[in-house]
């Protein structure tokens, strides 16, 4: 197959697919999506153009699921939205006699209908030609494991811990395939009995206090500039050198009969003049080849009173090093169930320390982006202080709301890419435009100060502040 391309009509938007010829089997599977037009799938009809067969799917008004939670933090229920919704898919494939391998569940395959907060799917009938891009044979195992490492990379792992258990819980039921496609949320509801062996702690154990009374001694790299004493010994050695050579080839050339060297004539006083070339080059040393740094460790004593206390592991509020410690160790218990590759101690990952100035004239550099409105309507300026940031009119999905009926539920995204702003239009029904050009939907344009904005018919006018 071809790469999968999309179409605007009008106000209609269209995912294509061509093929070749139809076979029996997909020619009865169309007829089925076709005839008895299955809500949970994407509509689907065909067209041949220049003597090529093209799926034609309806995505008008739909966002793509890989857009959406690109820049969004999956949350349990949208997990449990799309186990319910698989096993719906897979009770209607079993009695329409679909194939499930048809279903092609990857992340940029899935639709969600904001308005009925309905996930929808892509069927593709194989025909002769057709070998989707994404997996080369077709299988739905390989479709729901690339479905789920996507949910686990954009799980919001600070939600809820026993939600991030779960999560990875139902992963390792996916990839081992453990699991029924026509009860799979059960998955949901499944207690997972887990054995703690050397991290095993008791309740009793957790209301114990925990009293820090010291913190080891902290050390620190630190670099001196100090003298390079055996350069300077060594140059001064060499211009010693240079100087009593200097002085018995000049006592040679006024007294040749006293000075008894080895050579007569012209020689002595061009040695003379190599002589004061190299005292003069010597002397032209700059001071800094004088200078090395030596590093030195400096131990950064830090003890906290005895007196600090935790009452409690499961505190909501701790002010003190010591119940931080406390938290952290009940988070790496916790951890030991979850993948080693999620909720890392973060000091592994720090290789040095950044200054609080230097914090400031980072963040002094970066600018901000404000569309100011420049319509009739009463609608506020937008500010956009933190990137991607997406608007629209639905507050669940969007950092921005623009309460307007012609703006979309996800109907644009604004964000940076080494230092330059794009602006991307989410598959909006009333389209983006940049200066006058509508946005193609998922393409990215740069956005400049004093560019003109349509969301839909509503202009905005980009400054940098």
């Amino acid at each position: 197959m071809n790469k999968i391309q999309y179409e605007q009509e009008n106000n209609m938007r269209y995912m294509k697919m061509e093929f070749c010829n139809i076979t029996e089997e997909a020619e009865y599977e169309i007829k089925m999506l076709m005839s008895n037009k299955i809500s949970i799938f994407l509509p689907i009809s065909i067209k041949t153009i220049n003597n090529k067969n093209i799926y034609f799917y309806d995505v008008t008004s739909k966002q793509q699921f890989c857009k959406i939670y690109e820049f969004n933090k999956l949350q349990m229920k949208d997990v449990a939205l799309i186990l319910n919704s698989l096993e719906a898919m897979a009770q209607i494939v079993n009695n329409y006699m679909l194939n499930l391998d048809s279903v092609m569940v990857t992340p940029d395959m899935l639709f969600l209908d904001l308005t009925n907060k309905k996930l929808m799917f892509t069927y593709v009938p194989i025909c002769d030609g057709i070998e989707t891009e994404l997996n080369g044979s077709p299988s739905f195992d390989k479709y729901i494991k690339e479905l789920f490492d996507f949910i686990i990379e954009h799980f919001d792992h600070e939600y809820d811990k026993k939600s991030v258990v779960k999560i990875y819980h139902i992963y390792q039921k996916v990839i081992q395939h453990e699991y029924n496609i026509i009860k799979i949320s059960d998955l949901l509801y499944e207690q997972e009995d887990v054995s703690i062996q050397d991290n095993e702690i008791s309740i009793d154990d957790e209301q114990k206090e925990i009293v820090i009374k010291e913190i080891p001694q902290e050390i620190i790299e630190d670099e001196v500039e100090c003298k390079n004493k055996s350069l300077i010994n060594i140059i001064s050695i060499i211009k010693g050198i240079t100087v009593l050579l200097f002085v018995l080839n000049v006592a040679k050339i006024l007294a040749p009969e006293i000075i008894p060297l080895p050579y007569e004539g012209m020689i002595p006083i061009v040695i003379c003049v190599c002589l004061t070339a190299l005292l003069l080059a010597l002397s032209k040393i700059p001071k800094d080849a004088f200078i090395k740094l030596n590093k030195r460790n400096i131990k950064q004593p830090f003890t906290i009173s005895p007196d600090i206390k935790c009452d409690s592991i499961d505190n909501n509020i701790m002010d003190n090093t010591a119940c931080n410690a406390k938290s952290e160790f009940k988070n790496d218990f916790i951890d030991n169930f979850v993948d080693d590759s999620v909720n890392r101690d973060n000091s592994q990952d720090i290789e040095h320390t950044m200054l609080l100035s230097d914090y400031f004239e980072k963040s002094n550099k970066s600018k901000n982006i404000k569309m100011t409105y420049c319509g009739d309507d009463d609608l506020e300026d937008i500010y956009i202080d933190k990137l991607p940031c997406i608007v629209g009119s639905m507050s669940e999905h969007c950092n921005y709301v623009i309460n307007s009926k012609i703006v979309s539920h996800i109907h644009m995204c604004i964000l940076k890419i080494e230092d330059m702003y794009y602006i991307e239009d989410m598959n909006s029904t009333n389209g983006t435009y940049l200066n006058g050009e509508r946005l193609i939907a998922s393409e990215r344009k740069e956005i400049k100060k004093d560019d003109l904005i349509l969301v839909a018919t509503l202009p905005y006018k980009v400054e940098m502040i």
